[in-house]
């Protein structure tokens, strides 16, 4: 760990009191929600050998790698797959994803290769190749087969599933460019498409011999700017004690767990943990935390050694603002650098209630306040050394130790939000 002398202002008014991002001088004009976040954001040929950001793994007993400008499959064997997910969601609505199919398992054998347009593990959209047929499916808390032609391997080398208007359609092309439409099936018997991902997969089904199946060229259109939305539009009050559709994973392990209650989240601690153990929050998008903001009311915190924080990472790169032992931390980690820590002050519930990461000006400001409403500079460093973080993950969470010592809770409010006046 590397600490550098300290940038801390003192902890009064400052003229971001009441900051709005989309004012901001080098902020440029927000997206709105149509133009951001949506299913153009997503797209890869497959020629860096490297998922990056955009997809997960997603396999059991297969495999999935990039290899040769080319997504290669391996199913595995009985009941195994391999695959990608899309690592987060997108707004399919008016969109659309094409992929090239570049080779597929023996079509004597029941393997299945497939594209996946999905809500959840219940509510699936699908074009399926297993055998002589190419197969159009949905599974709406249900799996039904919609309609099947002949496969061929030359004219449907290309698969696109589409959302126009009222209906989805299942459509191949020989080029990516002349498509021809199969289905068409009507909105109102399948499910909302403003949070999904796409899968590619390719399914053993059975089989004793692994096979193997290639994509290429992922392609996607939309109405939208091909970006991921403003970081101050993920936004959260916790006033609905079902986890909204703006968050990936609620996710803990080993001691930590939480529930939506009374308008917050409250984590809970338990004694003697046999495991280092954590709960974080995770959003279903990327977000773009350029020239904008990420803050979060902190209403209550556990005793040290457990660890509460609020943090912005792109790939290897990161801001955190953490409570460690008492202290407020403000720090930043680089690739090749590591950890940079900018400040350490000792920890106030009351001064530091409301956390706040804010980009401008060319730096990293780290704010707390009292209220929400007008805040104090913690921190601050000039230039970013950030050069990029319009794809975003912004999360928080809570850490604990093996054996922490007490029964405790966390308790949070307001990511985003700020209160009134």
């Amino acid at each position: 760990m590397v600490v550098v002398a300290s940038l801390a202002l003192a902890a009064v008014g400052c003229d971001w009191d009441r900051y709005d991002p989309r004012l901001a001088e080098d902020a440029g004009t927000p997206p709105s929600d149509l133009t951001c976040g949506r299913i153009d954001v997503l797209s890869d040929d497959f020629e860096d050998d490297d998922f990056e950001e955009l997809w997960a793994g997603y396999s059991s007993g297969g495999a999935a790698v990039e290899s040769g400008g080319e997504l290669q499959l391996t199913s595995g064997v009985a009941t195994n797959y391999g695959g990608i997910l899309s690592d987060r969601f997108f707004d399919f609505r008016e969109g659309s994803v094409a992929v090239e199919v570049t080779s597929v398992a023996d079509p004597a054998t029941p393997v299945r290769t497939e594209l996946q347009v999905r809500r959840s593990d219940s509510k699936i959209l699908v074009m399926r190749q297993q055998g002589n047929a190419l197969v159009f499916l949905k599974s709406v808390n249900g799996g039904a087969e919609l309609g099947r032609v002949a496969w061929d391997a030359t004219e449907q080398r290309w698969w696109r599933i589409r959302h126009h208007e009222e209906s989805v359609f299942w459509e191949t092309s020989p080029d990516g460019a002349v498509w021809s439409t199969h289905l068409e099936e009507k909105l109102d018997g399948l499910f909302d498409l403003d949070y999904v991902r796409v899968r590619l997969a390719i399914y053993a089904n059975g089989t004793t011999v692994a096979s193997t199946a290639s994509f290429d060229n992922v392609t996607t259109t939309g109405p939208g700017d091909g970006i991921w939305c403003p970081s101050h539009m993920l936004a959260d009050d916790f006033s609905d004690d079902e986890l909204a559709d703006l968050w990936l994973f609620a996710r803990g392990n080993g001691g930590l767990s939480g529930v939506r209650h009374n308008g917050e989240l409250v984590v809970s601690l338990v004694p003697d943990l046999e495991d280092a153990s954590y709960y974080d929050y995770i959003p279903s998008r990327l977000h773009d935390l350029t020239a904008n903001v990420m803050s979060l009311e902190v209403a209550e915190v556990p005793e040290a050694p457990a660890v509460v924080y609020l943090r912005a990472s792109q790939g290897p790169n990161a801001i955190d603002m953490r409570l460690t032992d008492d202290l407020l931390t403000c720090s930043y980690v680089l690739e090749e650098e590591g950890t940079t820590t900018v400040v350490e002050e000792p920890y106030s519930p009351a001064d530091h209630r409301w956390w706040r990461i804010r980009l401008g000006g060319g730096a990293i400001n780290w704010e707390a306040s009292a209220d929400g409403l007008a805040w104090s500079s913690v921190a601050l460093t000039s230039p970013n050394p950030i050069s990029d973080l319009s794809k975003a993950d912004l999360r928080f969470g809570v850490t604990a130790p093996v054996d922490y010592p007490d029964m405790a809770h966390a308790r949070f409010d307001n990511f985003n939000v700020s209160p009134a006046p």
